[in-house]
This record gives C-alpha cells, structure tokens and sequence, in this order.
C-alpha cells in the first residue's frame, strides 16, 4: 500500500491518524489491509481501476446483505476511486477463524441462525446473486483438462488417468436436486470465511461467489473442509456426524441432499486442481490428491450411518 493511498485515506476519508497498515490475504484480484489508529480498526480492500465491475458488485453485494436482520457480515464504509484504483473500506471483525476445535453447539446454533435469515430473504430482483450451478459444467470442464493434460508425458497421464477414475465414480452418484427446493447460498464457505467475533457473534465473510443453488452445497462444503483439511489418512468421524446430526435437525435434509452436497464439494476439487495444473508438479502433491479423492466415499459411508 502507497503512502499517498494512506493520507488519502487518513485525510480525505477517515479524518483521522492511521498508526499502522497490516498487509493481509490477497484474495482473488484484491489486496487486503488492516488500518489502525489509536482507537479503530478497519478493513481496506484495494481493486486496480480494470476490476471496476467486481468492486462494484462486492459493494452491492455487503450493502445489500447487511440489511438483512440476523445475517453477520462486515459493512461497506466507504467506496472511493483513487490513484487508478478503488478502495473499499469495511469494518474490521476481531476474532477466530473457524476451525474443528472450535465446533461447539453454540457456534454450529449460530451458524444456522446466520443461515436462516440468508434462507428468509428476498434476493427476487437481485442481479448480483449469481445463477444456479450446473454440475454439467463442472463435468464438461474436467473432461476437457483430463484430455488435455492426459496428452503429456507418460508419468502425468497415468496419474490422471486415476484422477479420471475418480471423476467418473463422483459423477455416478450425484442425484437430481428439485429446483424448487433452490435458495441462495453463500457459495465458498471454507473455514476462512467465517469468523467467531469477540463479540460472539459467527460472521460470514467473503460473498463473491453468492448464488442459488440447494443448501446442502453449502453445508457440504463447510463440513468437510473443516475434517478433511490436513488429514491424510482419516478424518474426523466424530465431528462430521455431529455437524451433520445438528444441520440435520435444523433443516431436515437427507441423505441424497447430503450426497449431492458431498460430489459437489469433490467435482470442484478437481475442477480447481486440474485448472492450476500445479499438483501435477510433484508425485507427492498428486498422491496427496487422490488419497484426499479416496474420502469421497469413507464420507458418504459415515454420513449413511445417520439414516
């Protein structure tokens, strides 16, 4: 961050002193910064003047949602353009990010209340939620990157081959969801993207990728990316049915709900990993890869468990 970006800040937006600038995460195409001053921290998110549309939309995106009672998000304070760049200023959550030991009945309470009233609002004429995803799309882009990378060397289409396997074992199983059952969702809720508050409140962080679709993709998502991060051999059993024993309760959803849930969180893992191609730069990336694809199942047995 410049230093003319930090008067102008200090002089033209915040009207006051800024002690120091903590470089954070850079998330997709924004720089992320920590302000502080004696007695206020805030959150800057810094887009080059070419991602117009994204900071727009972002801007939208949290003005919007933060009007809807019993969600917890960050708030937009100010929009500036300035330098050939845009700078979003937002409230800065002091906290922990989520992690399986902090899964507790209260924090799993509060992450269903956030849910319902996401579930509850009206987001008819909102452009910025973007449309149901199609697991055809996700299917047609990992046929395309096996055949291509499947044309390299001997070693890299052996490895894909098994990579291959694994797609088509997903794609068997995944059910037919009735779009009437369609809501909107967060749409990448990684344990990063939520924060306990010191005021002890849960907070949904980053909404980019907000969309319709069913909520099973969602919970899905959030489940297994806190037990099966970091675990090679086995995961977490105990605490996977008792997230999906709570969110069962709470929202009746079934077992093809969660199977559905489950092949999507897998078909965009190799989605993702065959677009970057980087774990195919080293033997034990790709063998960590498909003994994490080796869980697909374990999960659906474990979950069935419950039914």
């Amino acid at each position: 961050m410049k230093k003319k970006h930090k008067s102008f800040l200090q002089n033209e937006v915040l009207k006051t002193s800024v002690k120091s600038v903590h470089p954070l995460n850079k998330g997709g195409t924004s720089e992320n910064y920590m302000l502080l001053s004696s007695k206020e921290q805030w959150l800057l998110k810094v887009l080059e003047k070419q991602h117009k549309e994204r900071a727009e939309r972002l801007v939208e995106i949290y003005q919007n949602l933060e009007k809807i009672k019993g969600l917890n998000t960050p708030h937009v304070l100010e929009f500036k353009e300035f330098d050939e760049k845009y700078l979003i200023l937002m409230n800065f959550i002091e906290g922990e990010k989520l992690k399986p030991s902090k899964i507790t009945d209260n924090v799993l309470q509060k992450l269903q209340e956030n849910y319902q009233a996401l579930m509850s609002a009206d987001f008819s004429n909102s452009d910025f939620v973007q449309p149901l995803l199609k697991p055809n799309d996700y299917k047609k882009e990992i046929k395309k990157w096996v055949k291509k990378i499947s044309n390299q060397n001997v070693f890299e289409k052996f490895l894909i081959g098994k990579v291959a396997r694994h797609f088509e074992k997903i794609s068997q199983t995944l059910p037919k969801q009735n779009k009437k059952n369609q809501t909107v969702i967060h749409g990448d809720t990684g344990p990063n993207n939520f924060i306990i508050g010191r005021d002890g409140k849960v907070y949904f962080l980053d909404f980019e990728m907000i969309r319709f679709g069913f909520l099973s993709e969602d919970l899905a998502q959030l489940v297994l990316s806190l037990v099966l991060q970091h675990s090679i051999w086995c995961f977490d059993e105990k605490l996977l049915l008792k997230m999906v024993r709570f969110f069962n309760d709470a929202f009746k959803l079934s077992y093809q709900d969660w199977v559905y849930g489950t092949d999507i969180y897998f078909l965009r893992l190799i989605a993702r990993r065959l677009r970057s191609g980087k774990f195919l730069s080293s033997p034990r990336k790709v063998w960590l890869f498909l003994k994490h694809l080796q869980k697909h199942e374990k999960v659906l047995r474990a979950i069935q468990k419950l039914y």
